[in-house]
């Protein structure tokens, strides 16, 4: 196994070099999920599949507080920055020549580790803005905590949801 460090939207492997495409917790960082996918299906054999399992929105109609964590989510770890819908996802893999798209809500699935999450930013959140005022620690601990406390909400409410997504190249098609 070889580890290659790279942009996934502009991968540096030949085309039709993979059978499986997997994309675990990091579309959320893409700054543009269209390339993203177009890239998947380039460096993918034909007959190849694509695995995504991620957070996307829940829906598109959010309220403000939810926007204002979302938001947080953002400052941490620059997630949420083509943030969709899974079904539009689903879309736009289809419109990249993917196939038998499918998507699957496993947000009940998460729901348990979101809660020990949840749980230990509990603690966290009031060590780390200790730790930050005597200059300890970054004050970027006290968003990824405050982050880790609003992650449940957000499944919980609907406003994001935890998916796979899965899809195959043609077994026919060329790049």
């Amino acid at each position: 196994m070889e580890f290659v460090r790279g942009d996934y939207q502009q991968l540096p492997f030949d085309a039709d070099t993979f059978d499986v495409f997997w994309s675990l917790e990091s579309i959320e960082h893409a700054t543009n999920i269209e390339q993203f996918t177009k890239e998947a299906f380039r460096v993918l054999k034909p007959g190849g599949r694509i695995v995504v399992a991620g957070t996307f929105t829940g829906r598109k109609d959010l309220s403000d507080e939810e926007k204002r964590q979302m938001q947080v989510g953002l400052s941490v770890a620059g997630c949420f920055t083509d943030f969709r819908i899974a079904k539009d996802v689903c879309n736009i893999a289809s419109n990249a020549g993917f196939v038998n798209v499918r998507n699957i809500d496993h947000t009940q699935s998460v729901m348990m580790s979101s809660r020990q999450m949840t749980n230990m930013c509990r603690w966290g959140l009031p060590v780390a803005k200790t730790l930050a005022a005597i200059n300890v620690a970054s004050p970027i601990l006290i968003l990824n905590n405050q982050w880790g406390l609003y992650q449940e909400g957000l499944f919980k409410s609907g406003a994001t949801s935890y998916n796979i997504l899965v899809a195959e190249k043609p077994s026919n098609s060329a790049v």
